[in-house]
């Protein structure tokens, strides 16, 4: 433990600019970075936004699926929409309120995020209800899968879901992808069974590598070593990181490539992924994702309706007309205020 403290008091007086403390102060002052990079990311963007994401993936592995996939989110004051490309699978009979409807495309396809597929999956939530559309290679039009009022358990997941996809939107600087998932760049440091193993800097002013370890997927008996650059001349973001753990039953490893462009309204990340597996079988994944999100002028409330896609409203969620005694009150208060208004002028000009 001496030497180690050590380690980082050298660490310290070769190159000053990464640590003021001897056991931490490496992780401290990149930590003090990213909050730093983390508020102007924050202050950039704001509803309404729309985010594009688009993922051509490439496998070694005989049978693995590699189909490009898209996703589109849109968020505006009090509404989300998320459309993909992923298949999805529906029964109709078990749903109770399916309803088909016409494509509103000229072809048997649709796009998302530039990507074309036959099947795609809506989920969106209005002032007034939250739905889910499914649309199969088997089906020409969009099929209601779930529909209810806000807050009403049976669409409780799919608002949980835009609940999340809002809060990634709104700080897309701030999610990882793991080997076990994703993770908040803030709370890296903070993960459970988190353990440093050492710090590095190359050249002063230059990328610093954090080396450490944490437990996979909570598990205390199962490590991942993790291995993280973090580049000053990138806002302190991580450019790159590798991941790896291994059991007696399975051997697997990430390794991620990313360059992230911000600018007020936008933030722009280029991300590479490959993930390897040498138990129990030999594999090898790589996924190529091109992710922007931007703030945009206006999104009609319109686009997260079911008419967006072609389906009337049902009766018990169509917006309800303005009642006629609202009207009529609205033009007696504006007659009253013209009524005096000509009063107080007359008065003025007989003095």
């Amino acid at each position: 433990m001496v030497r180690l403290k050590q380690g980082f008091a050298l660490l310290w007086l070769v190159y000053p600019c990464v640590s003021a403390s001897a056991d931490d102060g490496p992780i401290t002052e990149v930590t003090k970075h990213i909050k730093t990079t983390l508020a102007k990311a924050e202050s950039h963007i704001r509803p309404p936004l729309r985010s594009h994401t688009a993922v051509s993936v490439e496998s070694n592995h005989p049978g693995a699926n590699t189909a490009p996939f898209g996703r589109e989110f849109y968020a505006a004051d009090g509404c989300e929409r998320l459309m993909q490309t992923v298949p999805t699978q529906y029964n109709a009979k078990t749903t109770g309120k399916s309803k088909e409807s016409v494509l509103p495309t000229s072809d048997n396809g649709i796009e998302v995020a530039g990507v074309r597929s036959q099947a795609a999956s809506v989920l969106a939530r209005n002032s007034r209800y939250t739905f889910n559309l499914e649309r199969a290679k088997t089906a020409d039009g969009w099929l209601i899968t779930k529909l209810g009022k806000n807050g009403e358990p049976p669409v409780a997941e799919i608002e949980k879901i835009l609940t999340m996809n809002r809060a990634e939107s709104l700080q897309p600087v701030n999610w990882l992808t793991v080997l076990d998932g994703t993770h908040p760049l803030d709370k890296l440091f903070q993960a459970e069974g988190f353990l440093l193993s050492s710090t590095s800097q190359a050249t002063p002013g230059g990328p610093v590598t954090i080396q450490f370890t944490r437990s996979f997927r909570g598990k205390p008996d199962t490590v991942i070593d993790c291995s993280y650059t973090f580049d000053p001349a990138s806002d302190w973001l991580p450019i790159e990181w590798v991941e790896k753990t291994a059991t007696p039953d399975f051997s697997r490893s990430m390794s991620v490539s990313q360059k992230v462009t911000m600018a007020e309204g936008r933030y722009e990340a280029n991300i590479k992924v490959i993930l390897s597996s040498e138990r129990p079988e030999k594999a090898s994944v790589t996924r190529k994702t091109l992710h922007v999100v931007e703030t945009v002028d206006r999104i009609p409330d319109s686009d997260f309706t079911l008419p967006a896609f072609g389906i009337p409203e049902p009766v018990e969620y169509a917006a309800r007309p303005t009642p006629m005694y609202v009207w009529l009150l609205g033009l007696a208060g504006g007659c009253l205020v013209l009524t005096l208004g000509f009063r107080l002028l007359a008065r003025r000009r007989a003095v």
